[in-house]
């Protein structure tokens, strides 16, 4: 009987020991995805913390004990409900021992129970994208439940801190999806499109000390590979973007095309334009895996302030590395000859200013790229 007993605690407790290993490795894995993504666009890495953790965690286990069908706000937590910790997302993450000065919190679900996946499907939409990749989502947490209804929860702390521009896709991206559909995303961000697919959501986040209604769109052009414009629809500035705008073609773009986008701004009167490409691949957006195909500059470190070392082949040596500005201005030409260590300043000697650039070191028909932040 005292050996059935002995046996009895040792199962539970490799149960437990399973259960929590696997709540680890979703998170594990939900944090690495997102930071991922941060590393692709040229944002710091976010750091997801016990507090955050615990509240989104409360908040997935507050969904399953109280879903009740479509009409149920996923949300927001209603008083006296099992599992009840707070009504919003900054509620809930100071019930749960989160005293952080200067921030404020959000929120993103999804409904897969699996963190890695929910990450794409954030990243793959309008406005569910930007806390993911946002410059001033500083902290951040997760919390999943696989059954009897799936969720995702991702909290996110933000404070009013960065001053760039963060575009997606990103310049020069290769393997972006073809199309996204509206109605999939809560709140609908195209209503008018109905039930069609339309073009891959593109979009614009500008510095946090600006809100939507600091956002005038002046000039919107999507071009494709034989140089038409494209008819397009665009998504804010509205609340619930905050300090970032979306627009995609009306159609699902063709695959293994080039797209070039033509963007200006008008921020509290003062104009910003944007220029980039990016290519799309045969994929579709549940399938998707953003790559930089053979042509990724690698350097350090990044963020960088006066240099960055480059590891680049032997036949790139003798190039020149060009640094260009997010609204497609040429910064600053370095020559390389025969060296890996490169100061980071203009023309004119004077230090390049603290932002977010691309770096191109191009030879011929072939480049290397990869997003730059300087401090």
């Amino acid at each position: 009987m005292q050996s059935a007993k002995i046996f009895f605690i040792f199962c539970l407790l490799m149960l437990l020991n399973y259960q929590n290993q696997s709540f680890a490795d979703e998170r594990t894995r939900a944090i690495q995805r997102v930071n991922y993504y941060r590393e692709l666009v040229g944002v710091i890495k976010t750091e997801f913390i016990d507090c955050i953790n615990k509240a989104a965690q409360n908040h997935a286990d507050y969904y399953n004990q109280n879903y009740h069908g479509s009409q149920f706000d996923p949300h927001r937590e209603t008083e006296g409900n099992p599992g009840y910790t707070g009504k919003t997302p900054g509620e809930r993450c100071v019930k749960a021992g989160c005293d952080l000065k200067g921030v404020y919190f959000g929120e993103v679900m999804a409904f897969l129970g699996n963190g890695e996946l929910a990450v794409d499907i954030w990243i793959n939409s309008f406005y569910h994208r930007i806390p993911v990749i946002a410059q001033h989502a500083v902290y951040m947490g997760y919390g999943w439940k696989s059954s009897p209804h799936p969720v995702d929860v991702m909290d996110v702390g933000f404070n009013l801190n960065g001053n760039q521009f963060i575009l997606y896709p990103i310049h020069l991206q290769t393997n972006v999806p073809l199309d996204f559909r509206p109605q999939s995303e809560g709140p609908n961000p195209i209503p008018e499109a109905g039930s069609k697919l339309v073009g891959y959501p593109i979009t614009i986040e500008v510095p946090p000390r600006f809100s939507y209604r600091d956002i005038k769109i002046d000039t919107i052009i999507i071009e494709d590979q034989l140089g038409r414009n494209l008819p397009y629809y665009k998504v804010g500035p509205d609340m619930y973007f905050g300090n970032a705008i979306g627009f995609t073609t009306k159609s699902p773009f063709t695959k293994n095309r080039t797209y070039k986008i033509t963007c200006i701004l008008d921020l509290k009167g003062d104009k910003h334009k944007f220029y980039w490409a990016f290519s799309t691949g045969d994929s579709v957006v549940d399938v998707f895996e953003p790559v930089l195909v053979k042509n990724k500059l690698e350097f350090f470190p990044n963020p960088a302030k006066d240099f960055i070392s480059l590891n680049i082949p032997d036949d790139f040596l003798s190039y020149t590395l060009r640094v260009y500005s997010v609204d497609g201005r040429l910064v600053s030409s370095i020559p390389i000859y025969n060296k890996n260590y490169v100061k980071l300043e203009t023309k004119y000697g004077t230090k390049i200013p603290s932002g977010w650039y691309t770096v191109v070191l191009r030879k011929d028909s072939d480049f290397l790229s990869s997003p730059l932040i300087i401090k």
